[in-house]
């Protein structure tokens, strides 16, 4: 089946996103990813037409609309155009040293303390998931 000429051709993937939901963000499956949308595992149970805010590998706070939802999967329409290679980075490289930071040489720098009131977590894409007896398979 060919692409349609008016959506981006989608990359077959297998990443976590994070959906930005009260009380507690959300984890989900990423199946498919464009510049445009993206098709998830609907684990959060989204319905047709409701909008969110998730964050993919290095790319934050995407801000997308449910455009069509199954017992299973939820396809996402982004309000803005993202970087696909950036969403495929490991969420741990989306944060970068401060400038001054890359310009001290290794052995004279301080590690940076984590900001006020967040736990130092190393997120790694889908690797973070690995060792979770209670993923999905």
């Amino acid at each position: 089946m060919a692409t349609p000429p008016d959506r981006a051709p989608r990359s077959s993937v297998f990443l976590y996103a994070r959906i930005e939901a009260e009380p507690e963000p959300l984890d989900c499956r990423v199946r498919n990813i464009s510049e445009q949308g993206a098709c998830i595992d609907n684990a959060a149970d989204l319905s047709d037409g409701e909008h969110l805010r998730l964050s993919i590998g290095a790319v934050r706070h995407i801000e997308a609309d449910v455009a069509w939802s199954k017992e299973e999967r939820a396809g996402l329409h982004f309000t803005r155009s993202i970087d696909v290679a950036a969403a495929r980075l490991p969420r741990a490289k989306a944060t970068t040293a401060p400038a001054a930071t890359r310009l001290t040489p290794p052995a004279q720098r301080q590690p940076e303390p984590p900001p006020a009131g967040t736990a130092q977590e190393i997120h790694a894409g889908w690797m973070e998931h690995i060792r979770n007896p209670y993923r999905r398979r």
